[in-house]
């Protein structure tokens, strides 16, 4: 004869106690977890294609936006991807004006840095990016890159 074991549910009642207790409605977090949400909520915003505004960009400062959005024809645009799974993808210019993908990882350094790393073919060496988040909001993405030797 065989048996089974089942796995320990939590009821339904008691799922809705907890909801409606006082505690669940309370948004009591430890100083030190709010640099973990921040980080969270950054990283919601970021995932995603973007490619670069050049219009609202400046010296020191790249504003991207979504991919879906129109920012007319252009010879070449700086594009960035963040993909839900920590992969990292940007545009490159070759010197014979084409264009190539450079594929990679990213990770969080602190609660607005990333890390970007991608192997470039053309060069044939890892390059490392540090992606400072100056602003993030679903349509708009401003960010200072330094390139790490």
């Amino acid at each position: 004869m065989k048996t089974t074991t089942r796995r320990p549910r939590a009821s339904r009642a008691l799922c809705a106690l907890l909801l409606l207790s006082p505690a669940a409605g309370r948004a009591d977090v430890s100083e030190d977890a709010l640099p973990l949400l921040r980080i969270a909520e950054f990283r919601a915003t970021i995932h995603g294609d973007w490619h670069e505004d050049r219009a609202n960009s400046t010296e020191d400062r790249m504003v991207f936006v979504p991919q879906r959005v129109d920012l007319g024809p252009s010879r070449y645009r700086n594009t960035l991807h963040f993909g839900r799974d920590g992969s990292f993808s940007t545009l490159r210019l070759h010197p014979a004006d084409a264009h190539y993908l450079c594929r990679g990882t990213f990770a969080t350094l602190t609660e607005r840095t990333l890390r970007a790393q991608c192997y470039d073919p053309l060069t044939r060496k890892t390059l490392v990016f540090d992606i400072q988040i100056l602003e993030t909001t679903e349509d708009r993405l401003v960010v200072r890159i330094s390139t790490r030797e």
